[in-house]
């Protein structure tokens, strides 16, 4: 017997040992220890009364976990992650699982729902563009290995690591933005899990002229961004190489960089970033 549930009175663990063997082939390598994962959940706002689990003989088949807050003026749905084991798949349970969670956020009053899905898992991306999901942004996502940064000049100012960022910081690092972050590099979600990150900030006397943000454990950075009137002056790259030096991760990643900022890309690729995958964020009207 199958049977669809949502997720509010189902434990943790049990999500989480289902998330792992559900993504145990996936194409992108996503193992998270339990204490990671429970970070990840808290980050991008995992709300469990609008996310569903499958269920086979009591046994947790397969999931949409998803976050849920206020997203450019609306309550808006993020899907975190969606997926069936292995075993299961092949037999339409995606459509229906698709189905089931479209008239749960209808009837919870969320008006949008946004995700992101790997522009070559073409499976993935024809089932949600079949729901009228349309592209809103398309995303790269770079990274680097940690001792393959290459060193940088030094810089006329000062360049520091702060152990929070204030509300007034964060107003003056939007000015320096090319591209708003993607959800999970969102300033709610790093605020949501702050005491995860390392914080770099470079000033020119008092003056905040750029930042840069590292996850300490994984090595993602979810934001980095230099004032417009002090581009090129390797800003940019030194924070890149302070950041280095506070992560644990063997990779230094940029995940969803709008492609439409080709300055951005050709800034990475100067320092050897490399491209590991492309992505879509999609969005639908509910």
């Amino acid at each position: 017997m199958y049977l669809f549930t949502t997720l509010d009175k189902i434990n943790k663990k049990i999500i989480y040992e289902s998330f792992i063997e559900a993504f145990s082939d996936y194409s992108v390598n996503i193992f998270l220890p339990y204490e990671d994962f429970e970070k990840m959940l808290i980050g991008k706002w995992f709300n469990s009364e609008i996310s569903i689990g499958l269920f086979h003989e009591e046994k947790l088949i397969g999931f949409i976990l998803n976050g849920k807050r206020e997203w450019n003026g609306k309550e808006t749905a993020y899907d975190m992650g969606t997926a069936l084991l292995p075993s299961y798949r092949g037999y339409g349970f995606s459509k229906k699982m698709i189905k089931e969670i479209l008239k749960l956020l209808k009837e919870k009053n969320v008006e949008q729902y946004l995700l992101e899905v790997i522009q070559d898992n073409k499976n993935a991306f024809e089932l949600y563009k079949a729901h009228d999901f349309k592209i809103s942004r398309d995303f790269s996502v770079f990274q680097l290995k940690k001792n393959s940064c290459i060193p940088s000049a030094s810089i006329p100012y000062k360049i520091e690591t702060v152990s929070e960022i204030s509300d007034n910081m964060w107003e003056i690092f939007k000015t320096f933005w090319d591209f708003s972050p993607s959800w999970q590099n969102s300033i709610n979600s790093v605020k949501a899990v702050k005491e995860i990150f390392s914080y770099v900030i470079v000033k020119d006397k008092n003056n905040i002229i750029g930042y840069g943000i590292i996850e300490k454990n994984s090595g993602k950075i979810p934001q980095l961004a230099v004032d417009k009137n002090y581009r090129n002056k390797n800003i940019g790259k030194n924070i890149i190489n302070r950041l280095t030096s506070c992560t644990d991760g063997d990779f230094i990643k940029f995940i969803n960089i709008d492609r439409k900022c080709e300055n951005i890309e050709k800034f990475l690729k100067s320092l050897n970033f490399e491209i590991s995958s492309l992505q879509y964020e999609m969005m639908l009207e509910i």
